[in-house]
């Protein structure tokens, strides 16, 4: 573990020198650039003697062509934009507010549309616990009428109730509401 470590530490340790070392050596590089021109009033011996040492430097007409063109190319691009209408085409605009429209129609009929479903899932659970209901009852009846049927006493109260239960049940089922409605 620990040589594991030393490892890594050392690895570390040498490329940040070899980072360091590297930007010296671009500082006293860039020191020497800078002192050239300082040296420049100087014999025309020492200049020629330093040109054949160091290689020649592009002259700045060359360095700066390439920015140049591409500000150029900026310009150009800019120019293009600017000529472009800033406002939309009336009959683009009026293609997109009635895409609007339609998109706010649909969105409405949906609406109406998850309304009705709920509705209609709400009522079909309420039928389907009255449907549950109405087995229960029958499952009573038909115990009491073979309760009847075998000897054993009825109590009527229990039958009534069932009956008027019963009644109750299948009205909002059927939507029959007159069948209560005196005559």
């Amino acid at each position: 573990m620990s040589a594991a470590v030393t490892d890594v530490i050392l690895r570390l340790l040498t490329y940040i020198c070899f980072i360091l070392g590297g930007l010296i050596r671009k500082f006293l590089k860039m020191e020497n650039m800078e002192t050239v021109p300082e040296n420049h009033g100087r014999t025309q011996v020492a200049t020629s003697n330093s040109q054949e040492k160091t290689p020649a430097r592009p002259n700045t007409k060359e360095l700066l062509d390439p920015c140049y063109q591409k500000l150029q190319h900026l310009e150009n691009s800019v120019t293009e934009l600017l000529k472009k209408p800033a406002k939309i085409p009336p009959e683009k605009e009026e293609i997109i507010f009635e895409s609007l429209n339609r998109i706010k129609s649909i969105e409405y009929d949906l609406q109406k549309t998850k309304k009705a479903l709920l509705a209609t899932t709400s009522r079909q659970e309420e039928l389907s616990e009255s449907l549950e209901i109405l087995k229960e009852i029958n499952v009573k009846v038909r115990a009491t009428v073979v309760n009847y049927l075998r000897g054993e006493p009825i109590v009527l109260k229990f039958l009534f109730f069932s009956s008027i239960s019963l009644l109750y049940l299948l009205l909002p089922m059927t939507g029959d509401q007159e069948l209560l409605a005196p005559k």
